[in-house]
């Protein structure tokens, strides 16, 4: 709620874009829920993306500011003069929990957790105007001409997603799913999430995909469900037996 009233503040409204590139983390989730509340929808940058890549994906879309976590700042930089965002509208959250240390910005960006933390926490008062049609995110697919192509993922498309992927995968207050997919990607964002918000359930996140963390973070968080896509598997399967596989 926080960062959705700095975005009013900012003149942010319905229809708007703004491009997010940052790694699996709370940061990311906080920051899509609060600007859906506002009827912005997100670009969710592919943050392996570099150079001519990154910066067709996010001019690709005409946003009107860009939002970049630490871990990613360096890509950012690299391709900024080509951005057709204004210089006032670069946005940055630190690498580290930014609730309790919000960090200092380097130069030429805002500090998105030090400027929201400034804002009410109470519901914004354009959620109810959000309708299904409206964008709730762009997930990039490879293009025809081998640059990024981005496809609309609608509110009430994720909708629809919750009542069935979400009550198909049955999960309960007392499941943790445990994603190691990059939140940029459909599987992640859409089936991962939904499947947890629709059974009350948990989401444990990891920042990137592991062999040899994986099992012991299953067991860390005490997870119940795993979200997985194309080879994961097979990488599980190829590891060498360990305690943990049982």
């Amino acid at each position: 709620n926080q960062i959705g009233h700095f975005y009013l503040s900012m003149g942010a409204r319905r229809g708007d874009v703004i491009a997010v590139i940052i790694e699996n983390r709370p940061e990311l989730i906080a920051t899509v829920i609060a600007l859906a509340k506002i009827g912005v929808t997100v670009a969710l940058v592919n943050t392996s993306q570099v150079g001519k890549v990154l910066a067709h994906s996010i001019n690709l879309v005409k946003p009107i500011a860009v939002i970049t976590g630490e871990e990613c700042r360096a890509a950012v930089d690299d391709v900024r003069s080509e951005l057709l965002i204004a210089a006032d509208r670069f946005f940055w959250v630190a690498d580290q929990d930014t609730q309790n240390n919000p960090g200092k910005a380097p130069k030429g960006y805002i500090n998105l957790a030090e400027k929201a933390d400034q804002f009410p926490k109470f519901n914004t008062p354009t959620t109810h105007s959000v309708q299904g049609k409206d964008g709730l995110f762009y997930i990039y697919t490879s293009g025809t001409t081998g640059l990024p192509k981005a496809v609309v993922f609608s509110n009430s498309r994720w909708t629809l997603a919750y009542g069935t992927y979400g009550h198909v995968l049955n999960l309960n207050e007392n499941d943790v799913m445990y994603c190691t997919l990059p939140l940029y990607h459909a599987t992640g964002m859409v089936v991962c999430w939904c499947g947890v918000i629709a059974g009350g359930a948990t989401l444990a996140i990891r920042r990137k995909y592991s062999t040899s963390g994986f099992w012991s973070d299953v067991q860390k968080f005490d997870a119940s469900a795993i979200g997985y896509v194309g080879e994961l598997c097979r990488y599980l399967m190829d590891a060498p037996p360990s305690d943990l596989d049982h």
